[in-house]
Order: structure tokens, then sequence, then C-alpha cells
């Protein structure tokens, strides 16, 4: 009626690996779940060497080895995925740079050869329908009808991993039950279907009786299944502004989902996550039918009629068994789904390692169905989008490897100078509060900024002309004013002809007695944090170190840069300096092509810094973001605080993961060519060289 059924399955495998093609050869079989016990029962003498699973490399299911991916290496042999068609693009992107090298083929059940398709050059080729659809096209569609009813999952709400599997695994590893437990709750899931849509008690006592589960036991961790999952569901905002908009047009409005939880769950998950107003609640288990079946005819029965219109993700259940059920229907896509038709996408599922994290990004990146819209296949994203999808990522990644640095290296004090340091230090201090780790140094927001370090620095005459050399964008005397700080009647007339630097140079005198006593008033100022006896470490963006050589040089003493990233200068004191950099410690021959960019996102809302007075009054720059540039800032930083919140909750059970490496993996792809921005947004200005630079 919708769904194929197993047999269809089965009649699919026969005609495109046992009838429809020459002998195949070895093969191994990708997927524990039903397909293959169902596939290896209709062909028991199918030429099949051994399962893979993602997270099972030994033992034995369906009387067949379970095998590790590595152990095919140098065989001649072929993988065939048999799992859901949702999940089946995470694991070849899982398993592809591995198969690429050994040169084995993949298949899908469908007889496609999985990796063709990565020689089209665009999303666009590959779904230009889907970059047409929007939100006032789906409210259009819904002010039509009478009744419409939304799909649950990847619709509304969406989980923060790329396979609801996911969610086992965590509640395996937080309730220490044996590595095999995620596996028995699949397969307990996938025996009870048999009969009709289990609740989840019927999969928990189905595992009490094969896992010898104390009851005590058994109840905790149903309860904290559904901990996990309330903890890694993210509402889909987009959709959620739809659904709320759609009972504000005074429709009859329904939530249908085929699930294991119970609608008085639900309900509760629904209500936390801010899904209210809805007419009636249809959940496959509470009915012992789902949308394959007769859920919609439950549905239909027992609820307002008139035209209706299902909203959900699933081609199948959302899909053919609606229009099968005579209700119209309108399909909108997963994150993971949308995530293969961007390049930022298709960056991000290609990599390895850390599944947990790509769950959250996508999440966060591809939360809105219509992100792709009118854009030609790059994102838009709201702010708050960039914060959590993009830039929360980046700075997790840094911040997960500043720990591990400080840990090593165990400097007294860690200085985050502004205005770069100001979200990362608010990250660095949620670690520290969250993660409770002795020996850790405190973290302290320092006022300053290359315009005020570079002059309270001056000493000699030397460093009068190393100052003058620096980038400006204005006259002589206008430096004179910005950079050194000369009121206008200490400003000498120039000569006819004369050079900037000649000109500069016969200001020394009052150039530099007026430097000492910046100096003196910041030396106080300093003073404050006590670093002359003090191991320091120090936090810089993207920088060559002209803050850290200055501050170093008024201190008189040495500190070590814990760097975003280095830019090397060929300043002879500052190519001295100790410096690491979280970027080219896993990518040596990176460099960043538009900095400009996170740096924007990540500076304070407060001017730069001009000069600070010897009581520690500062006196700040103009002001060159408009409010409206400020909001976006200020709601990029909250995104971003928000994905560092939820990725501390999610390492607390799955551990730190690989996510150094997925960050600056991501770097490369957050810019203009993949993800649309708001041109008027994207401003800095620069101090220091009396610039505005366009980013």
């Amino acid at each position: 009626m919708g769904t194929p059924t197993f047999d269809y399955y089965i009649e699919l495998f026969r005609h495109n690996f046992v009838e429809g093609r020459d002998k195949i050869g070895k093969t191994a079989f990708y997927g524990l779940g039903r397909q293959t016990e169902e596939i290896l029962r209709a062909f028991p003498s199918f030429p099949v060497i051994g399962l893979l699973d993602g997270y099972r490399e030994e033992g034995e299911i369906y009387g067949k080895e379970i095998i590790s991916l590595s152990s095919l290496a140098g065989q001649d042999v072929k993988i065939i995925i048999l799992a859901r068609k949702a999940s089946e693009k995470i694991i070849y992107n899982r398993i592809r740079r591995f198969c690429k090298e050994q040169e084995i083929s993949v298949y899908s059940i469908d007889g496609r050869l999985l990796g063709e398709e990565e020689n089209q050059d665009t999303g666009e080729e590959a779904d230009q329908e889907y970059f047409r659809r929007n939100r006032k096209e789906l409210m259009d569609r819904i002010s039509q009808c009478d009744t419409v009813s939304f799909d649950i999952f990847d619709t509304l709400l969406t989980r923060c991993v790329l396979q609801p599997e996911q969610i086992f695994r965590i509640v395996g590893t937080r309730n220490g039950m044996a590595p095999g437990f995620a596996d028995m709750r699949i397969r307990a899931e996938l025996e009870l279907s048999r009969e009709g849509p289990p609740r989840i008690s019927d999969i928990y006592h189905w595992l009490e009786e094969r896992m010898d589960i104390p009851p005590d036991k058994l109840m905790r961790l149903i309860d904290d299944e559904i901990v996990v999952e309330r903890l890694m569901l993210r509402p889909r905002q987009t959709m959620v502004e739809v659904f709320q908009d759609t009972v504000s047009l005074g429709k009859n409005v329904y939530l249908i989902s085929d699930m294991y939880l119970p609608g008085s769950v639900l309900e509760k998950i629904l209500h936390e996550k801010g899904i209210e107003g809805y007419d009636g609640l249809f959940v496959s288990c509470d009915w012992g039918t789902d949308k394959t079946d007769g859920l919609y005819d439950v549905y239909k029965n027992r609820s307002r009629g008139g035209k209706r219109l299902h909203i959900g993700d699933s081609e199948e259940e959302d899909g053919k068994a609606a229009i099968a059920h005579g209700i119209e229907t309108y399909l909108i896509k997963r994150p993971q789904d949308i995530a293969e038709l961007s390049p930022i996408g298709r960056g991000l599922m290609r990599m390895d390692g850390a599944a947990e994290w790509q769950g959250m990004i996508c999440a966060g990146l591809f939360n809105n169905p219509f992100a792709l819209y009118g854009c030609k296949g790059k994102l838009h994203l709201s702010p708050a989008g960039l914060g959590y999808g993009a830039l929360g990522p980046i700075l997790a990644g840094y911040v997960h490897w500043l720990f591990c640095k400080l840990l090593e290296e165990e400097p007294d004090i860690m200085l985050f100078i502004a205005r770069d340091g100001f979200l990362v230090k608010e990250i660095y201090d949620l670690w520290k509060e969250k993660k409770g780790v002795e020996g850790l140094p405190q973290g302290a927001y320092l006022m300053t900024s290359r315009t005020f370090s570079v002059y309270a620095s001056i000493q000699d005459r030397a460093d009068i002309l190393y100052a003058a050399g620096l980038p400006f964008d204005g006259s002589a005397e206008e430096m004179l004013c910005k950079r050194f700080h000369l009121e206008k009647k200490d400003i000498l007339p120039r000569g006819c002809d004369e050079k900037d630097v000649h000109y500069i140079m016969r200001h020394s005198v009052c150039i530099l007695s007026q430097a000492a006593v910046a100096r003196c008033g910041y030396q106080e100022y300093l003073s404050r944090f006590g670093l002359g006896q003090k191991k320091v470490g120090i936090f810089d963006f993207v920088s060559t170190g002209t803050c850290q050589m200055c501050l170093e040089k008024i201190l008189g003493i040495s500190m070590k840069g814990y760097y975003f990233e280095r830019i090397m200068d060929s300043h002879t004191r500052k190519r001295g300096l100790v410096i690491e950099d979280f970027v080219h410690t896993h990518e040596p021959h990176y460099e960043s092509s538009n900095y400009f960019l996170l740096e924007s996102w990540i500076k304070a809302l407060h001017p730069s810094i001009d000069y600070v007075f010897p009581d520690g009054s500062v006196i700040y720059c103009e002001q060159h973001k408009s409010r409206e540039q400020q909001d976006y800032v200020r709601q990029i930083q909250k995104g971003a605080l928000e994905f560092c919140k939820d990725y501390l909750k999610l390492a607390e059970s799955t551990g730190e993961g690989d996510m150094e490496r997925l960050a600056v993996s991501l770097l490369p792809f957050v810019n203009e060519d993949s993800v649309c921005m708001d041109s008027t947004q994207l401003t800095v200005y620069d101090d220091f060289s009396s610039r505005e630079i366009k980013i």
C-alpha cells in the first residue's frame, strides 16, 4: 500500500544481483538489519564472505561472520549496502575513502554503483527542483486545504545524529552496557516490528529476556533512552514556524508519527520544543499500525475532514503511503539529504571519524528545509544557523585543542586579548566549568589592541620607524594623530616635498615622551593581573604576533602564544616569538583565505581600544558597526555558544571524538562561495590601518 515490503527487497535483490547481471563474485553485505536477514534467508548460496557494520567488527549474526572493513584490503570483493535508503549515503561516505583506495566497488540494493554521482560538479545539477522550494510555496498549499497533518521526526524535529541508531549507542555507553547493546536494541525493534509497531516498553522487555537485564535497570534504560532522545532532538525552526502559522490560520492540525515512543511521551517532548496547539496526535505504537498500513485510516476516521494535506520528509511513508490513502502531500528533505546538495554539506558528509559531531552540524547548517532556495546550491542561513553550524564547531575544535595544550604545558594564566578573545573566552570558561578539570589556568580578558599596544611599546626611534612602516590608509598627518596620539597643536608644519617617514621622524621627541606616559599607565593596568611572576599563555585569533610582541616588550616577560592561526612575518622579533597555532597543528599547508569573516563573528561588540589611562579606564575608538550589524554578530555568537553547550552535553556520553580535525576541515567551506550571506553585514573596520575591509 505504500512502503515496499521485504518481499519487494528480495525481488529487487534477485533482479539486480542474482539474475540481472553477470556473476558478481565474492561479496560483503553492509548492514545487520532485517533486510540483510531476509535476503540471506532467501539466497542461502549467495557468495557472502561476511557482514560489515559501522560499530561491530567481530562476532556472528544470521549465521554469518561479522568482519572489519580493513580485512577486505587486497581482496577481490564487492560490497552491497543493505540498509534504509536514508542511511545509504551516510554509510557510503563512511567507507568511501577506503573502498576507493582498495578499488572495491560499492552497490546499493537497487543495483546502482555508488560514487558515480561524485563526478557531477554541483548540487544544482543533482536536484534543481528542490532549489525552487520555499516557505511561501508551502504556505500557499496549506492555505488551500482544510486539514493539515505534519510528520514529526525529521520534519518538525530532527535528531543531532546522522543515524537514529547512534541514540542507542549513547544510551549503552551512559549505562555501562556491553558493547553489543546497541545492536541488540536495533534487532529487538526489527524483530518486534514483524508483528506491528512496538512500544519502547515492548522493545526493552525483549531485551530483558535475552540480555538478563534486572527489572530496576530495565526501567532506568527506558527512562534514559527518552532522556537522550530529548537531549538530541532539535526543532527545525522554519517548519515549527510553518506549523504555528498553520494553527493561526484556523486549520485543523494533526501530527502523525511512526514511532516506538507513545503519544504521552511525545506530547511532553513536543511541548518542551515549543510545538503546541495541534488538534490530535497519532502515533503508530499507540494504534498498532503504521503509515504504510492503517495509521492514515485511523487519522482520517478520527479527525475533521475536508481537503487534506500531509507534510513530511519520507518519500515512502509521507509521500506514497499518504497518496495511497487519498491525501495530498508536500515533501521536504531531511538535513542529511539537503547536505548532499551543497558544497559545504558534501564536504562535511565525506569526513570520517566524527559521526556524532557531523550529525550536530547537519542539524544546525541544514535545519531549514528551504536553506538552498534561490542560492544555486549555496546555503542561505540565519545568523544563529551560521553560529551553530559553522562558527560553533570551529571554535569547539580550537578550544578542545587549547585544553589539551594547557593541561600539558600548565601556564598560570591564559590571556584572551580584546577583541578577538571575547567569544573564545566565553567558550573556554564554559568548557572549564563543565569539565571541572584540575590544573587549567584562569582565563582573563585583557584590554589591548594593535593600535594601543604598538604605541605603548615605543621606546626608541627604531620603534617609531617600525610603527610608521605598518599599513595605514591616510596621510602622514593623520597617522601622527591616530597611530601616535599627537594632538594637532603638536604636529609640525610639513616641508615641501618632504617624505612621509622623514616628516614623522621629526616628531620623535614628542612621540617618545607621550608614548612613555601611555606605557606607564598601561603597565599599571597590566599589574592587576600579576603577570610578572607567572607563566603566561596568550590567545590571538589570526595574527602575526604584533600584540604579543608589544606586550612582552612592555612587561619585560616572555609569553606562549596559543593562536587559532599564525601568519608568519619577516620582522625578526616576531619570528622569535613562542607561538603554536591550532590550524597548522592539523593542516601544515593551510592558509585562511578569508579569515576576516570568522574574525568579524568572534569579536566583542565593543569598539577597538584606543587608550588606557593609569586608573584602568579605557577610551574606545569610534563604533563602526551599526545596530543591525551588532545584532547580526550577537545572534551568530549566541548560535555558536548553543552548539558548544550541546557538544559538551553529548561529549559526556560519547567522548570528544575527532572534533579538532573536523573543525579544520570546515574552514575552506566557510565563505561566500558556499554560503549566502547578508552582504550589508560583511564589513570590518580596522582602526590600526584606518580602513574598512569588505569581506
